[in-house]
């Protein structure tokens, strides 16, 4: 019969396995090392559920009343967005540093849902969307005006730059003639809360023929600066609310001066 008795070399071999299966630290040149994966085992705190709402004045008036007793000096509301603001608390002490947002505000502009840039769509339903979907401010009337007047079925597109397109619209009660299309156009889309003037900024207004007739899309053409100038103007709204709390959050967003208001409805 074999013998199993371990030798004392074998004995050490697997106390060393033992030792590296539950895991220790080894210091080289001065750098710590796991021997094993180690799991810290405190858990980050419960984040609280963020109370959602829909408009500027809802916050400010969640704010102003503190119904949840909260530090106001040690908290910001941050502009996150043209259509998102959030009131968020400071990093928490311990091991994780988290920072909990307590509120808030996402808008539900009226273009974002009903009418996407860079599609074409025929004239009528591209009509409808301007005088729904859009300010009075800047070009709309005059683009209005100019999709309504439209006859031809073909758009003639210029050999001269490759930018300049031309159709036949009605000039008068009974004229028709060859016009070039408006670019760009000034426009104000529905695009952040109600309580903001909505910025206007330039579009470019294409025409192209497809089987069911012209159609006609919208393009952005300011490189997204109206999210800048919009984020300012929710900053200065909240400044304004919440200048006559003591304490009062800290409002981060975009700086905004005198041009702003040049660039609102």
């Amino acid at each position: 019969m074999p013998d199993s008795t371990l030798s004392a070399g074998a004995i050490e071999a697997v106390a060393q396995l033992a030792v590296s299966a539950a895991g220790k630290t080894v210091e080289i040149d001065g750098v710590a090392y796991a021997t094993a994966p180690l799991h810290d085992p405190r858990q980050p705190a419960p984040a609280p559920d963020v109370l959602e709402m829909h408009s500027l004045t809802a916050l400010v008036r969640y704010i102003a009343e503190n119904r949840d007793g909260l530090s106001f000096e040690r908290c910001a509301v941050h502009v996150e967005s043209p259509t998102s603001v959030s009131l968020v608390g400071p990093l928490s002490d311990g091991h994780y540093r988290q920072r909990f947002a307590y509120a808030r505000a996402t808008a539900r502009p009226a273009a974002d849902g009903g009418f996407h840039f860079g599609a074409f769509l025929d004239l009528e339903r591209f009509n409808i969307a301007l005088q729904a979907l859009f300010t009075g401010a800047g070009q709309r009337d005059d683009v209005i005006r100019f999709v309504g007047n439209i006859k031809s079925e073909q758009v003639r597109q210029q050999s001269d730059d490759g930018r300049t397109q031309s159709v036949e619209a009605r000039t008068g009660i009974a004229t028709v003639a060859t016009v070039d299309v408006p670019n760009p156009v000034t426009l104000a889309p529905y695009r952040t809360f109600m309580e903001i003037p909505q910025v206007a900024s330039p579009f470019v207004l294409r025409l192209r023929e497809e089987s069911s007739g012209i159609v006609a899309a919208l393009f952005e053409a300011d490189g997204g600066a109206w999210k800048e100038w919009t984020i300012g103007l929710i900053g200065k709204f909240l400044e304004d609310r919440l200048s006559q709390l003591r304490p009062a959050p800290c409002v981060f967003a975009a700086p905004h001066g005198d041009r702003t208001e040049d660039r609102a409805e």
